[in-house]
């Protein structure tokens, strides 16, 4: 019986440390535009070296390569919250960012897409930020953005 009533306690303390915790303040805010930016480019190079040495000491060696670059880009939104219009990208962790460099960006294909891919300027969103960043939620859904700029 004292274990149930331990049990009980301890459910109850968990339920209403739970519901005490406070909820994320969003603040209301509009999509207004968005554009995609150059960031530079990427390129690898490949390369082979063939070489020998015949019976004289003569050696002879041919090499071969190949380069192919293609630009990069990264997509900006503008949002404004109240007085305030901020410029955001989306938030790349460094494990991501360490998986696009070894792929040639190819890995940031399978990244999540942010809230705010494929929605039109005028879009509602809340907009929240606390000590791991600034975040932006349409919906049920919410996405981590680094600010570019703000004024």
């Amino acid at each position: 019986m004292k274990k149930a009533i331990a049990l009980w306690l301890l459910m109850f303390a968990n339920f209403a440390w739970c519901s005490s915790k406070t909820k994320p303040d969003y603040q209301d805010g509009v999509l207004v535009s968005f554009r995609e930016e150059s960031t530079g480019s990427h390129c690898s190079t490949t390369g082979n070296v063939d070489g020998k040495v015949d019976n004289d000491g003569t050696v002879s060696g041919r090499t071969t390569g190949s380069s192919n670059c293609s630009d990069t880009h990264r997509r900006l939104y503008t949002v404004r919250v109240g007085e305030n219009t901020y410029v955001l990208h989306p938030y790349v962790s460094g494990g991501v960012m360490a998986g696009a460099m070894a792929t040639g960006g190819i890995s940031l294909l399978f990244v999540k897409d942010s809230v705010l891919a494929n929605l039109l300027p005028g879009t509602p969103i809340k907009v929240r930020t606390d000590e791991h960043g600034f975040f932006v939620k349409v919906g049920k859904r919410e996405s981590r953005y680094t600010v570019v700029s703000a004024k």
